[in-house]
Order: structure tokens, then C-alpha cells, then sequence
């Protein structure tokens, strides 16, 4: 499902070069869990976003959910995004003037009306699984932060993605309520099938994965947690 073969990517700071990613291979298979752990500054996050189409600018081969990403239009990409891709960010990207049901379904906002109907089901039924009957209606100020991390992963999975990319989905979070969004998250995945890639400090919520990588110094090193 994601297959990365001889990945670099290169930051110009003053003077100098970095190259946060370097000649880096990744295959995760459809269907199983996958962690990077690192320090904040390793390249978690800008190895997410090139996964997710967000980021082009690199070396290398880059393939999820059976697209090449390297020479696609913004027109493929964005349909890429919207149809292959759930993403959940460390700090939610909720918009606050939105309910939560709202939020969710933003990526189908654009969608023909009958659609927007399939997926309000379909975003109230997630928002259900996630514990937030009767709080559809309610803004992200009105929330906990757990909730409104429950909210950014019924978001991720209304179009069915292929592959989920998390970034710190329990940074915010307070461990125990960690725990039990990642308890959530796997049993969604159970049912929806899809694959996860987890960029996470968290080496607990690594443990949970199918498999393991440190990121350091550009280098993706297979962890194997004592």
C-alpha cells in the first residue's frame, strides 16, 4: 500500500543544506499498522506530507495506494487526497465556526447533494462510533481535546481512505485519554481496513503497530522495542 524507494529531502537553512530525509526506503503493506518514532525536528512529519501528496519537493520514488506521486497534476493530487488519504493532525485543523458533524465532512463540502446526503449518514454513524452521539451540533470549543481528536478521526475515515497518515494523534492528549483514542482507532481500522502510518514521540503507541522505524539523522532505522 505505501512503497518508498531511495526518498531524500533537502531543507536550505542560511548558509548550510540539511537533508532531513536521506535515501530513505519504506514498505508498509495494505492492511497493517505502521509507527515512526523520532525527535521533534527528524523529519516525522515532512515524510507524512510527501506520503499524503503535500510536499514535492524531493528525490526519490514515492508510491501509495498504487500511485506514482511524483508528476501528477494538482488535479490528480487533490483527487488523490480527497479519495485515498485520511489525515489526522497533532492539533485537530478543526474549524472553529463549524459543528462537529460540519467538520467532518468537509472533504465531500463540494460533493453533488445526493453524496453530501450518503456521507451525513454516514458522518453522524462515525461520530456515533466514536462516542459523540448528541454532540454532532456542537463546535470545537465546546469540546475536550479528546473529542475534538475523535472528531479529526471520524473526519479521516468518512470517504473510506485506503491509507490513514496520523501526526502525534495523542500529543495533545493526557495518556489515559491517548490510550483510548488509540484503542478507537484500531478498531476502526479493523472494520474500515485500511492502512495507518503513525508519526508519534509516543514509543507506548508504537508498540501497538504491525511494525517500527526510528527516524534519525535523515535514516530510517527498523526499532525493535526492548
Amino acid at each position: 500500500m505505501i512503497r518508498v524507494a531511495q526518498l531524500s529531502k533537502r531543507y536550505t537553512a542560511g548558509n548550510g543544506e540539511r537533508r532531513v530525509l536521506d535515501q530513505v526506503d519504506l514498505s508498509i503493506p495494505a492492511g497493517n499498522s505502521a509507527a515512526l518514532v523520532g525527535a521533534s525536528g527528524a523529519g516525522k512529519t515532512t515524510l507524512l506530507n510527501i506520503l499524503g501528496g503535500l510536499d514535492l519537493d524531493y528525490q526519490g520514488e514515492v508510491e501509495v495506494a498504487g500511485l506514482q506521486l511524483r508528476g501528477r497534476s494538482d488535479v490528480e493530487l487533490s483527487g488523490f487526497r480527497r479519495d485515498c488519504v485520511g489525515f489526522m493532525f497533532q492539533d485537530f485543523h478543526l474549524l472553529e465556526h463549524l459543528s462537529a458533524l460540519d467538520n467532518v465532512l468537509l472533504a465531500c463540502r463540494f460533493s453533488a447533494a445526493a453524496e453530501r446526503r450518503q456521507f451525513a449518514q454516514r458522518g453522524r454513524q462515525l461520530l456515533a462510533e466514536v462516542g459523540l452521539v448528541g454532540r454532532e451540533n456542537e463546535r470545537p470549543s465546546a469540546l475536550s481535546g479528546g473529542e475534538r481528536q475523535r472528531v479529526a478521526l471520524a473526519r479521516a475515515l468518512l470517504r473510506q481512505p485506503k491509507v490513514i497518515l496520523a501526526d502525534e494523534p495523542t500529543g495533545n492528549l493526557d495518556p489515559a485519554t491517548g490510550q483510548r483514542l488509540m484503542e478507537l482507532l484500531e478498531k476502526m481500522l479493523r472494520d474500515e481496513g485500511a492502512t495507518l502510518l503513525i508519526a508519534t514521540h509516543d514509543e507506548n503507541v508504537a508498540r501497538r503497530t504491525d511494525r517500527r522505524w526510528r527516524l534519525e539523522r535523515g535514516q530510517l532505522i527498523e526499532w525493535v522495542p526492548a
